[in-house]
């Protein structure tokens, strides 16, 4: 089956050869026509084959009839989804949008590492313009010693429109956090975490949560502890904390770094952190799911109901010399390298969780990597409300899939090979795939809170 777009001259030739009669009955003409694919949303249950009419960058219609559009994808056989959202997306770049874009995804956030100059990160990615809906958190920086500073600077990044707070180190003193969670409690923005792979710092995370009000979002819960974090977080859920998880599905040792220290970490606590012999390989050229303690770690996570998806990507370097790769590159040379995750985590998901082992439904690996992400994120920025769903009035964030086909074909080997198996994805109304062939185009929006709306009395945390 082929993504059939029929151009609209050949529309037209159509219309001029339909009797008026049957004109009249017919329903308007849309942009953009999805006809005969298996359309799955997760926040409605539904999952049916349906046509989808777009005008402009929303969904206007979804309806049992064919469809006629200006142009018309033929989906038969097909699954038609809401766009991928990662919340934790380092990669920031159009390169890594394209990576990610043949991953599914249609909207990528840096929430987890943030940035000191929101402002000016925002104008510098509407000036050269973004192929998925980006975004990125305030950050905080470990580096920064004066805390009254630091909590100026955050709350600056807050004003200026960063949806949340971001902190990427899971070793800090609970005294230098709680401030930080109140600033998010006060704005009503989610605090993003790393948890360093550490059950104590998931602990802290809730206690912080609990203490001052604030959300908070676990940037990968990985750990050799992985049954008491998810003990945690089930227990902090069921006291009604709004403590949310992610998990990347190209397991918690894809570096060396953090193999050696979950390694560690279940060696210090008698080796009784994992269920399986702890088997850590140095050069990961098998698959990662034939390392007994990836495997089991990924699947209690993976698994966990309301664990949403994450990729955790990374920048593009060149391998040869440490250099970014040239943002505008494609497709990639043979010497760019990222992790694996940063082109293939989602499309990892539905080759091997739902088709080959189906360990989840369609629909539960759509929901978290999609509705999840937009309802973690919706109170901040309402904007995601009309994100990760299909339905009438939604954003045209969508993704066409052949489920018999879709995968990852990344590894740490070969990091730059796309994901095979997406089909179409249009985003904001603009076709970014089609065929499977990447379209130059960027219809990337900010996904940022109005900034006009996030000054209180033109106060800051400092004053």
């Amino acid at each position: 089956m082929k993504c059939v777009i029929l151009p609209l001259a050949f529309v037209l030739v159509l219309i001029a050869f339909t009797p008026p009669r049957v004109l009249a009955q017919s329903a308007p003409m849309y942009d953009i026509v999805i006809n005969g694919g298996r359309v799955i949303d997760p926040e409605t249950k539904l999952d049916a084959r349906r046509s989808i009419g777009i005008i402009g960058g929303t969904i206007a219609a979804i309806s049992t009839k064919r469809l006629m559009g200006k142009r018309m994808i033929n989906a038969t056989g097909w699954i038609v989804a809401p766009g991928f959202i990662d919340l934790h997306s380092h990669g920031q770049s159009i390169v890594a949008d394209r990576m990610q874009v043949f991953d599914g995804v249609t909207t990528a956030l840096e929430l987890d590492a943030g940035t000191a100059a929101v402002k000016e990160w925002y104008d510098t990615q509407a000036q050269t313009g973004r192929v998925l809906n980006y975004g990125m958190a305030a950050g905080w920086n470990p580096a920064d010693s004066a805390a009254t500073p630091t909590l100026a600077r955050l709350e600056q990044g807050l004003q200026d429109g960063a949806p949340g707070i971001g902190i990427d180190s899971g070793d800090l003193a609970t005294a230098t956090l709680r401030p930080i969670y109140a600033l998010a409690a006060k704005y009503k923005v989610p605090v993003f975490q790393c948890t360093g792979n550490k059950a104590a710092t998931v602990q802290q995370i809730i206690t912080l949560a609990a203490a001052t009000g604030s959300s908070a979002h676990l940037c990968y819960a990985g750990s050799a502890d992985v049954s008491t974090v998810t003990n945690l977080v089930l227990q902090a859920r069921e006291k009604g904390l709004p403590i949310t998880l992610e998990t990347h599905t190209y397991g918690p040792c894809d570096t060396a770094a953090a193999a050696a220290q979950i390694a560690a970490t279940a060696r210090n606590n008698g080796g009784n952190s994992v269920r399986y012999p702890l088997y850590i390989t140095s050069a990961r050229n098998n698959h990662y799911t034939e390392t007994p303690i990836d495997a089991y770690i990924d699947d209690a996570l993976v698994l966990l109901p309301g664990a949403s998806i994450g990729s955790g990507g990374k920048p593009w370097i060149d391998a040869n010399t440490g250099q970014p790769v040239d943002a505008y590159m494609w497709p990639l040379p043979v010497n760019a390298y990222a992790p694996p995750a940063g082109a293939g985590t989602y499309t990892r998901l539905l080759g091997y969780w739902v088709r080959e082992r189906k360990a989840l439904s369609l629909s539960e690996a759509i929901s978290k990597s999609s509705l999840l992400p937009a309802r973690i994120m919706e109170r901040a920025v309402p904007q995601l409300r009309k994100k990760g769903r299909l339905q009438k009035g939604m954003d045209a964030d969508l993704i066409v899939f052949d489920p018999g086909t879709v995968r990852s074909m990344a590894s740490t080997v070969y990091p730059y090979r796309p994901a095979a198996g997406v089909k179409c994805v249009i985003i904001n109304g603009v076709t970014v795939i089609t065929n499977g062939e990447l379209e130059l185009t960027r219809p990337g929006k900010a996904i940022r809170r109005a900034v006009a709306e996030t000054r209180l009395n033109g106060r800051t945390a400092a004053e």
